[in-house]
């Protein structure tokens, strides 16, 4: 699918001295013509996911913790559940 300056919808037109070219955005790869989602949760890190399970979405991708750990704000690490060691 393409915008009317030929770019395809997850790249971004930028302006050149006669031209312009385009750049597919983060999290997809092509040559901005044809861009295509990247799978993080294909890495063999698992996209850094630790404690937790990868799911990937367009450009992106997010994370569902394991019994025990809350996502963190950025939505791509889980935390464990602090102890206060103070009142042991």
């Amino acid at each position: 699918m393409q915008g009317t300056d030929n770019c395809h919808i997850d790249a971004i037109c930028q302006n050149t001295l006669r031209s312009y070219k385009c750049i597919c955005k983060s999290g997809y790869t092509g040559d901005g013509k044809h861009c295509k989602d990247v799978d993080e949760c294909e890495r063999d890190d698992n996209a850094g996911c630790v404690h937790h399970e990868c799911v990937n979405i367009p450009g992106n991708y997010r994370c569902t913790c394991y019994d025990g750990f809350r996502l963190a704000h950025d939505g791509h690490n889980c935390l464990g559940n602090m102890i206060n060691l103070s009142k042991i």
